[in-house]
């Protein structure tokens, strides 16, 4: 299946924030269910290390896999920033050590005084291959640690695997904290947010890159001193987690 850029409803400006934000946080929902992320621990636990601790997720949204995988490897993690290109207008309440990052953030151009190893969990295939590109090179350039990781893929089976999420979204909007009238509305009057969960979902299925997408996007960054890595591992209910980390020797 040929990938296409297509489009995401919560990628829009317009996209109302509480949408966006509901959204992903019933992602989060479900990915905490199904522990989809656990068995790339290792590799995230080694390029953590890498940095001394420091942790800068992007494309975050209100946090995602960063904040799942967190307590796994709390032992190892010095501090946590979630980092977005738009910020979270209603926040969670963090673990000790986590922060937002309250301003945009550019994954293309991440701030010089956000250290750490990068990650972006289930937030690549957003970016279109230029825009991806760019991201990688930052890290290259600056000799980071980044971690991609995705657990989506364009086959059929796995979008009839997320497509069940229209419903599920119905019982899992109540779970998430703070509570926000105005999501109830968005499920339970207008059901904007639960069909704006399938259609995404089953987007993303469509723009996720496959391992040999992934290489193709860092075949001109090549040094002596940096190591790229791309692969698969299996993971939950017959899904696979595709990766791509990059770090300095």
């Amino acid at each position: 299946m040929k990938r296409h850029q297509l489009f995401e409803i919560q990628d829009f400006p317009w996209c109302p924030q509480v949408v966006r934000d509901g959204v992903t946080e019933l992602l989060y929902l479900n990915l905490k269910i199904l522990r989809i992320y656990h068995p790339i621990l290792p590799k995230l636990r080694a390029l953590i290390e890498m940095s001394g601790g420091q942790w800068v997720d992007l494309c975050a949204g209100s946090g995602g896999g960063s904040l799942l995988l967190l307590e796994e490897i709390s032992t190892r993690v010095t501090s946590l920033t979630l980092t977005d290109l738009y910020p979270p207008a209603v926040k969670k309440e963090l673990p000790s050590g986590v922060s937002y990052h309250s301003t945009p953030v550019d994954a293309r151009h991440v701030p010089q005084d956000l250290l750490g190893t990068r990650t972006l969990f289930t937030s690549f295939h957003h970016l279109p291959d230029e825009v991806a590109s760019d991201v990688l090179k930052d890290a290259f350039n600056n000799r980071c640690p980044i971690g991609v990781f995705e657990f989506t893929e364009r086959r059929l089976f796995n979008v009839l695997l997320v497509l069940p999420s229209l419903l599920t979204s119905f019982f899992l909007v109540p779970f998430i904290r703070p509570l926000d009238l105005r999501r109830l509305f968005l499920t339970y009057l207008v059901p904007v947010i639960p069909l704006v969960t399938m259609i995404d979902i089953v987007m993303t299925c469509f723009r996720t890159r496959n391992t040999a997408e992934l290489t193709a996007l860092i075949a001109d960054f090549k040094a002596p001193d940096y190591k790229w890595e791309v692969g698969q591992v299996r993971t939950a209910f017959g899904f696979k987690i595709t990766y791509l980390v990059g770090h300095k020797l």
